[in-house]
């Protein structure tokens, strides 16, 4: 069975697949979502809960899916959950357009500590989220060991007759002389080899995910197999992958390596087997959007010979702190700055706001304008910028919201006015296409007229 719901949504207990609607089983999903939860930071840093995100779980057996867009599967079963811009559609969703716009955002999104570039062609393969990183895992593996298996010094120690790396001579004046053994000494040395722990763990990954992959992707896993013969088959875990040490010229196998881990821990989480035929891959739309979005403006701003920081955390609202009369030279609050752009000497601190706003064109009396936005915007979102605003003597700054699917751009944008103390600060509030149907250049192209037209980008 699989269900489509959207993000923020209840899903009733009947609702839910059969083999989830007991208490027993949905305790065993939320063991299974905590396990994963642990996993996240493999993809993504969205805040310090230790309780996981991913689903509440409600009284008389109910759920409610949060602020996450992906995949569950649990018990064959599968919840996918699209993001609340898909709402404009109602109950017709198809995960396959989901996934090409996940893909889409990830492109831009500089927070994925993964290489990306790749994962268009990797989609062309894929029928869902698991498919998608099976494929653009055994993508990457192929095209580095392509040059060559992965090398490095590792320690060994053996009994020698000659003194080899580093003696073990407390060893040797205390167990073997006294037992006569004069002429060999237990030595500490290092070889470079490609059987390896790196090695091992991806070997082991390849095998862990051969049942479930593709026809053409276990075309490729024997390729890879093959050219690991002589690499030792060992059980490997995810906490394995957090022991391995990899030099910094060797900054793909960190990916590599990354991607096991995470595999390894679905395949752990699911079956004792190893089959991965539970998984969770689920993404928080919030930080998504950020990113997207702040990796497209980078791109933008670039081609204008401005720059743009993402997350610039600089400068704090306070600058020093007093107690007891005594000025302590401490700072307190830093300033977070989703996206800071510097561009022909002028300043913009833009926010990224994942929340859906009504369409500003659909306020047909203009005297009701000003009640309709103070019901659409956050207060708090509002003090917020402004005092950063402020703090650094910016005129212009940006909340940036999502659009709904098949939203047509509006013609024009407001722009409140904050006065006092003889500055004003213009707040712009800009709805930016997030989703594309059809043709993801037309998409791109709007996003960068209205952005170029915000920006007064010349």
């Amino acid at each position: 069975m699989i269900i489509n719901k959207h993000e923020e949504s209840v899903i009733k207990n009947e609702q839910l697949p059969f083999s989830w609607r007991s208490e027993e089983a949905l305790l065993d999903l939320e063991t299974f979502l905590e396990y994963n939860w642990e996993q996240r930071k493999l993809f993504y840093q969205d805040d310090k809960n230790t309780k996981q995100q991913f689903l509440t779980f409600l009284s008389h057996n109910n759920v409610r899916t949060n602020q996450y867009i992906g995949t569950i599967m649990f018990n064959g079963e599968q919840l996918n959950i699209y993001p609340k811009v898909y709402k404009s559609l109602g109950d017709t969703m198809d995960f396959r357009h989901l996934m090409k716009n996940l893909i889409w955002w990830l492109g831009y999104c500089k927070k994925a500590d993964y290489p990306f570039i790749s994962i268009e062609s990797a989609s062309e393969e894929s029928t869902n989220i698991k498919d998608l990183l099976e494929t653009l895992y055994i993508n990457i593996v192929k095209s580095e060991i392509d040059y060559g298996l992965y090398y490095q010094y590792e320690d060994e120690t053996n009994t020698c007759k000659f003194i080899k790396g580093r003696p073990d001579l407390v060893d040797y004046y205390l167990h073997q002389l006294p037992r006569g053994d004069i002429n060999t000494v237990k030595c500490t040395y290092s070889e470079y080899k490609c059987n390896n722990r790196v090695n091992q763990i991806i070997k082991y990954t390849c095998r862990s995910i051969y049942p479930s992959a593709s026809r053409k992707n276990k075309n490729k896993l024997n390729i890879i197999l093959a050219k690991y013969s002589e690499v030792d088959d060992i059980k490997c875990t995810p906490y394995d992958c957090d022991t391995v040490h990899i030099n910094e010229i060797h900054n793909k196998y960190r990916y590599i390596i990354n991607l096991s881990k995470l595999l390894l821990s679905n395949a752990s989480s699911s079956t004792n087997d190893g089959n991965m035929s539970n998984y969770c891959f689920l993404f928080p739309a919030d930080v998504l959007f950020e990113g997207f979005i702040g990796g497209f403006i980078k791109e933008l701003v670039k081609e204008y010979k401005g720059k743009t920081h993402l997350q610039k955390s600089d400068m704090s609202l306070i600058n020093n702190i007093a107690y007891n009369g005594v000025k302590l030279n401490q700072s307190a609050f830093v300033m977070k700055h989703d996206i800071f752009i510097e561009i022909d000497g002028l300043t913009y601190i833009l926010d990224t706001k994942y929340k859906v706003i009504p369409r500003f064109e659909n306020c047909k009396d203009i005297n009701k304008f000003g009640q309709m936005l103070t019901k659409a915007i956050s207060q708090n979102d509002l003090y917020q910028i402004c005092e950063y605003a402020r703090k650094r003597k910016v005129s212009d700054v940006y909340l940036l919201y999502p659009m709904y699917m098949n939203e047509e751009p509006e013609s024009s944008y407001p722009i409140a006015y904050s006065e006092g103390d003889g500055e004003t600060i213009n707040i712009h509030f800009i709805r930016l296409p997030f989703i594309y149907q059809n043709s993801k250049e037309k998409t791109e192209e709007d996003l960068r007229k209205i952005l170029k037209k915000e920006l007064k980008l010349m």
